[in-house]
This record gives structure tokens, C-alpha cells and sequence, in this order.
């Protein structure tokens, strides 16, 4: 019988990191990506450069670059990755979780679900996002139509994979997110679609599943169970890209798809989990 549960999450205050990167000495960034904003600060503003040398301590360079944006910035070390000069620097933006979409209800886009999702390969290294796609994603994609799990499972050691799908087709402007994961690890094997209004996947989904079960057995010799969500946890219209990551994530956590599904989590609950999969934005508004 399905309940309700309350969610409770507490994020700390500037412990935005990107997954698997640690926060040590108040910071996200390592030496490597302090160089970095310096070197980008000193192209950007030469004549008030930053000056340093192999002994300087990461502490003292942290200071430096605080201090020098500290009139756009404070102390808030997120918002120097929205400064024009790093903002399209893929080595600086991978420390941070991606930045958070500018309202607080606004629907999460293709690229705003991938930013999230392709971090956690870097802390999970047996987990793979195959990316959020449209529902025609075998005419469109060639990466759905000669997906091939076991040479992933066999040479990476890829056990488990994560997949977002929009139900409308990729000439539509999108409808509805919903999520799968496949866990070919430990001894509850299973491939678990998650809608969160509670529906079944739809034929391109479920042929999908079909393909995916068979590749395991037939390469693997694994049987995997199939599991479908039935409950309704979204009763309103923003947040299914959200319970889609909530989803994955949670299955990236070892919680059981029957836990994940069977305890109802509310529009307003998993909106809240917008604070924990993004970091803020100087341009956020609530």
C-alpha cells in the first residue's frame, strides 16, 4: 500500500561541489582549478593582476581571487563561475554542480537534466547517463539504435545505467520527462521505468526494455527483472524532469526501486531537490 513520506534534505550553505568532488578548506576548487581562475582573472583583468608563485598556498590564492570579486561576489565562491570570463570554461563549471534553472519552477531542459546526471559518472565510476532524449530516440539517435550494453558491462564494467526520455518526438517542443535505470549489479538485477504521474512507458520505451533485457541474457547469460512504477507521486505540471533525477539518483543511492516508488513524494517536496541538484545563480529568482 503506498505512503506518504515527507522529504527532508538539508544542504549547507556553499556545499554546492559537484558529485565526488569534496569540499576541503571551504573550497570546491583544488590547486589545479585555482591556477586556473587565476590565469583567467589575470587575462581578464591585467592590470590588476593576480601575482604568485609554486609555493604560494592554495589558502593565499583562494584569498587573492576572492578579494578580487569580491565586489560582484562576497564570499559566495559559486558566483564566480557565472562571471563572464568563466562561465563557458568547462574545467572551471565541472567543480561546481550546474547552475540552477532561473526560476523555481521553471520546466528542466535537455541540457539542464545532462548537466546534473553526467556529473554523477564521475562519482559513480560503474554508472553511465545515456542521456535525455526524445521519444523517436532509435530514428534520431544513433547511440539508442545500436546501444550496445555489454561491451560497456564487459570492458568499462558498466553495471548501471541511467536513461531520461521525453514523450513527445524531437520536431515537439516536450511534453513530460520520465526516467529509467538498469542495475546489472548485486543480487537485485533489474531494468525499473519511473513515470511520475504513475503511467506505463509507452511502446518505444517498452521495446527499448525488451532489447535491453534481451542483450543481457543473450551476452551476459543475466536475467534481469522488469519494474514498473504505478504509483502517482506528480500531481502538478513543473517537476517531472526533477523526480527523474530524484529517481536515478535515489536508485545511485542502493535504495530499492519498491522503496523509491512505493513512498509518495509531493510536487513541492521534490521541487526542493532543485537546491541539491543545482547550484544557485546570481540571477535566481524564487
Amino acid at each position: 500500500m503506498p505512503y506518504h513520506r515527507r522529504i527532508s534534505i538539508r544542504v549547507p550553505d556553499g556545499t554546492f561541489c559537484a558529485p565526488g568532488n569534496q569540499q576541503i578548506g571551504g573550497t570546491c576548487f583544488d590547486r589545479n582549478g585555482l591556477l586556473r581562475l587565476i590565469q583567467k582573472y589575470n587575462t581578464k583583468y591585467p592590470d590588476r593582476a593576480i601575482h604568485y608563485t609554486s609555493k604560494t598556498p592554495n589558502r593565499v590564492l583562494w584569498s587573492a581571487f576572492r578579494d578580487g570579486l569580491a565586489s560582484v561576489c562576497g564570499d559566495n565562491e559559486w558566483c564566480w563561475l557565472d562571471q563572464d570570463f568563466l562561465k563557458y570554461d568547462s574545467e572551471i563549471q565541472r567543480y561546481y554542480r550546474p547552475p540552477r534553472p532561473n526560476t523555481s519552477h521553471k520546466w528542466l531542459s535537455t541540457t539542464d537534466i545532462d548537466a546534473v546526471l553526467k556529473q554523477y559518472e564521475t562519482q559513480y565510476h560503474n554508472f553511465v547517463f545515456m542521456g535525455a532524449v526524445p521519444l523517436d530516440f532509435d530514428e534520431v539517435i544513433d547511440e539508442y539504435r545500436n546501444m550496445k550494453i555489454c561491451p560497456m558491462y564487459q570492458g568499462q564494467q558498466i553495471t548501471q545505467f541511467g536513461f531520461v526520455f521525453n514523450l513527445d518526438t524531437h520536431q515537439k517542443k516536450g511534453s513530460h520527462w520520465v526516467s529509467m535505470f538498469m542495475n546489472l549489479d548485486g543480487p537485485d538485477k533489474f531494468i525499473g521505468f519511473f513515470d511520475s504521474y504513475g503511467h506505463p512507458p509507452p511502446p518505444q520505451i517498452r521495446n527499448l526494455i525488451i532489447r535491453l533485457k534481451q542483450q543481457v541474457k543473450d551476452c551476459l547469460g543475466l536475467q534481469i527483472h522488469y519494474k514498473c512504477n504505478t504509483v502517482q507521486h506528480q500531481h502538478k505540471n513543473t517537476e517531472c524532469g526533477v523526480y527523474s533525477l530524484y529517481f536515478i539518483y535515489q536508485c545511485l543511492q542502493h535504495h530499492t526501486f519498491e522503496d523509491i516508488t512505493e513512498a509518495i513524494i509531493l510536487d513541492d517536496d521534490v521541487n526542493r531537490f532543485r537546491e541539491f541538484f543545482f547550484r544557485p545563480t546570481i540571477h535566481y529568482r524564487g
